[in-house]
C-alpha cells in the first residue's frame, strides 16, 4: 500500500496527513526546494505523479523558506533532494529526468 506524507515549510500552508507506522519499508526522503514559483509547483507535482506510477515509497516535502533552500547549496530553484543528495537544480526536468533521479 501507497503511504505518503506531505509535509510543506515556509510561506505555504502546512498538509499534513500524520506519520504511518512505516515498519521495516524503506522509504525514499524526496525535497522540492523552491519559493513556490509556477515552476516549483509543476516539478512538485511532476515528482508526485512520477513517484506514484514507480511504485515508490516515499515522504515528499516542498521547502519554501530560503535559509532552509541555500543550507542545501542550491543556487537555483526548483531544485530535486532524493534522500539528501541534489538531484535536479535550475529546472522543470522531464518525466525521463525524473525517473532516473528517483531509481
Amino acid at each position: 500500500m501507497m503511504k505518503i506524507v506531505w509535509v510543506f515549510r515556509g510561506n505555504m500552508s502546512i498538509i499534513d496527513k500524520r506519520i504511518y507506522n512505516f515498519g521495516d519499508v524503506y522509504m525514499k526522503e524526496i525535497k522540492v526546494l523552491g519559493p513556490g514559483c509556477p515552476n516549483c509547483v509543476r516539478m512538485t507535482e511532476l515528482v508526485q505523479n512520477v513517484a506514484n506510477d514507480l511504485g515508490i515509497e516515499h515522504r515528499l516535502e516542498k521547502v519554501t523558506d530560503m535559509n532552509d533552500i541555500m543550507s542545501y547549496g542550491v543556487m537555483a530553484t526548483p531544485a530535486l533532494i532524493v534522500n539528501g543528495e541534489t538531484k535536479i537544480s535550475g529546472k522543470v526536468p522531464s518525466e525521463d529526468e525524473v525517473k532516473e533521479a528517483l531509481q
